[in-house]
C-alpha cells in the first residue's frame, strides 16, 4: 500500500522510479556505447573489395550502410539516456541540503547501495539511513511542488 504525499497525487515511490530511471539510464548508455564501438570495429574490418562478398549474400556497400543506420540509431538512443540522467541530476540539485543532494546522487547516479554511500560520505550505515530517508522524503516534497505549478 502506498503513502500518498499530497494533492497531485505523487508518492514516494513515483520519485523513486524517477530517480532510478537514471540509473537505468546510465547503464543503458553504456551498453549503447559498447554496441556502437563493436560496430565501428566491426566496419573498420570490413573491406570494400568484391571478393569479400558472399555469394548470394550483401555486398560490402550493403554493410556498411545497414551499421551505420544502426549506429545513428544507437546514438540517438543514447543521447536519450543521457538526457534522462541530467533531468535527475538537475532535479537532484533543485534539493535544498548538500548532504541529501549527495546521498541521492550516490544511490541513483553512481549506483552505490545504501552502505557504500554512507561509506563514501564518512557517515554510519545508520545516519546514512536517516540521511536517505529524509532525502527521499525531500525530494518527494519537491516533486510535488513542482507537479502542482
Amino acid at each position: 500500500m502506498e503513502t500518498v504525499y499530497g494533492k497531485g497525487g505523487k508518492t514516494l515511490t513515483d520519485v523513486e522510479e524517477f530517480l532510478m530511471s537514471a540509473l537505468d539510464a546510465r547503464r543503458e548508455a553504456e551498453r549503447l556505447s559498447r554496441r556502437v564501438a563493436e560496430l565501428e570495429s566491426r566496419a573498420r574490418r570490413m573491406t570494400v573489395s568484391q571478393s569479400a562478398r558472399p555469394v548470394g549474400g550483401p555486398g560490402p556497400e550493403e554493410v556498411w550502410m545497414r551499421l551505420a543506420e544502426e549506429r545513428e540509431q544507437l546514438l540517438r538512443q543514447r543521447t536519450l539516456a543521457l538526457e534522462r540522467e541530467r533531468a535527475v541530476d538537475a532535479f537532484i540539485a533543485r534539493l535544498r541540503k548538500p548532504r541529501w543532494r549527495a546521498m541521492l546522487r550516490l544511490c541513483f547516479l553512481d549506483g552505490c547501495s545504501l552502505r557504500e554511500a554512507s561509506s563514501r560520505l564518512n557517515y554510519s550505515y545508520g545516519y546514512g539511513r536517516r540521511l536517505s530517508g529524509e532525502a527521499r522524503r525531500a525530494a518527494a516534497s519537491l516533486w510535488e511542488t513542482e507537479a502542482e505549478e
